[in-house]
Order: structure tokens, then sequence, then C-alpha cells
């Protein structure tokens, strides 16, 4: 079951100053593991939705839009 955006939206931020590692599972059944380096908001309305989620895991950082995070659960 999906999240609600504000919900990710709070889980993600808490998650960037708390620097707990996250599982994040996308749209595209994909999961990323790892912690949460960066949040750049998008440039577009809506700003937290369009934002992209910079990931640092095992293998390197990754991007994602906010929009594709479908859940978010701490490790």
């Amino acid at each position: 079951m999906a999240q609600r955006p504000e919900e990710i939206t709070n889980l993600l931020q808490d998650a960037l100053h708390s620097q707990h590692e996250v599982a994040i599972d996308t749209i595209d059944r994909s999961c990323l593991k790892g912690r949460v380096v960066d949040i750049k908001a998008g440039k577009v309305k809506p700003y937290n939705e369009r934002g992209v989620i910079t990931v640092a895991t095992g293998r390197g950082a990754k991007r994602i839009q906010a929009y594709a995070i479908s859940q978010i659960k701490y490790n």
C-alpha cells in the first residue's frame, strides 16, 4: 500500500536530518537502501512532489524523483 505524498515528504525530511538508513520502494517495484543525502525541490508546482532525492547506497549515489516513491521504511 502506498503512502500519501505528505507523509513521504515528512519521512524524507526526517531521514535527511537524522541520517537514518531507509528503504525506499518505488512505483517501478525497485528498492533502494541507504541514507538520504540531498533533497532538491522541483522548479514547477507541486514543488515537493517534483523534487529529486539523492540516496547514498552501497553502490554509489542514486537519484530518484519524489513522485516515483511509493513507500519509505526505516531500517
